[in-house]
């Protein structure tokens, strides 16, 4: 470390990435990681964006079971990308730029109070209803999924609705981001690294809050608190129509009920903007991959969501149909 300029080990980030499964040396029967490293530029700094500063060039295989270094190599020198605030999370004045002054403040308010009505974790909204659900995998779960259909009664739509699986490939072929191929649900898990929702930033107008419990890796129970919000919002035009002969206009306006913990019902995903990095050598270009600043570079992937819908379209009791 001393060789990339790393004096203070408390700098250093390491994340230990699953090793996937490219050859019988990954041995699927243990629990193995391959780390990557990153290096902040100050210690304990919630502000600085560590990942900025990839340490790259040294490989290392680590026996998650028992806490063991199985293999170390020091295969290929890399500086590392300079420091520069415009990387960090830190506000306009701090890197001698201000915030805009142009943009007013926007209130949503509901004089009456909101359409839905809340029994625990049990939702009413116009003619809906349904429960919410949270798993440390999955993060939110909607359960019991109905619709009341006038004389028809209450009509089953879905048993059970959740995202359970992100799969994110890394398309560079370069060491060590071949290998990066991330299984964020099953490998980390989307629910339990869901933080804290703040009023009026993650949720705006009238919201309702519901806490999030569930079992820890020591069989514990874990708590976040105000994990998942719901409100309503207006969502534009539903159908518009005017008559060109009588010079009437009718307009309906759409309204729909958001849950979410870090994105929205519909499926809307929100993005972090934080990139996996690579290291550059100096005058270095990368074919698979767009350079974001000098020395560092964002490698190529995908991200693939997998939905788990098990469906119960006027199903009767213990029905359902995995989609």
């Amino acid at each position: 470390m001393k060789k990339r300029g790393i004096e203070d080990m408390d700098l250093v980030m390491v994340d230990p990435w699953c090793v996937g499964y490219h050859s019988e040396v990954d041995a699927p029967g243990r629990r193995l990681a391959k780390p990557l490293l990153f290096c902040r530029s100050e210690s304990d700094c919630p502000m600085e964006n560590g990942y900025a500063r990839p340490v790259e060039g040294i490989y290392v295989l680590v026996d998650m079971q028992n806490m063991k270094v199985i293999e170390f190599e020091d295969r290929k020198l890399v500086p590392l990308p300079p420091v520069d605030p415009l990387r960090n999370y830190t506000p306009g004045e701090s890197r001698g730029g201000s915030d805009r002054s142009d943009v007013k403040p926007l209130q949503i308010i509901q004089p009456e109070g909101p359409s839905f009505r809340v029994n625990g974790y049990y939702v009413e909204w116009q003619k809906w209803n349904f429960r919410i659900g949270f798993t440390p995998k999955e993060g939110l779960v909607i359960y019991s999924v109905a619709y009341v259909d006038g004389s028809r009664g209450r009509r089953p739509v879905a048993h059970r609705l959740s995202f359970v699986e992100m799969v994110v490939p890394y398309g560079d072929p370069n060491e060590p981001h071949y290998r990066k191929n991330a299984f964020d649900a099953g490998e980390d898990g989307l629910g339990k690294n869901a933080h804290s929702l703040k009023k009026g930033c993650d949720c705006l107008g009238y919201i309702k809050y519901f806490d999030a419990h569930f079992t820890n890796f020591t069989g514990g129970v874990e708590t976040i608190e105000n994990c998942v919000c719901m409100h309503e919002e207006d969502h534009g035009i539903l159908w518009k129509h005017q008559d060109w002969r009588t010079g009437l206009a009718e307009v309906r306006r759409s309204r729909r009920l958001s849950v979410s913990f870090d994105g929205k019902i519909e499926a809307e995903v929100k993005l972090t903007g934080i990139l996996s990095l690579g290291a550059l050598m100096p005058g270095e270009y990368r074919k698979y991959g767009t350079m974001i600043a000098p020395g560092l570079y964002a490698p190529v992937h995908q991200h693939f969501f997998v939905a788990r819908m098990d469906m119960s379209v006027d199903s009767r009791p213990g029905e359902a149909l995995n989609q």
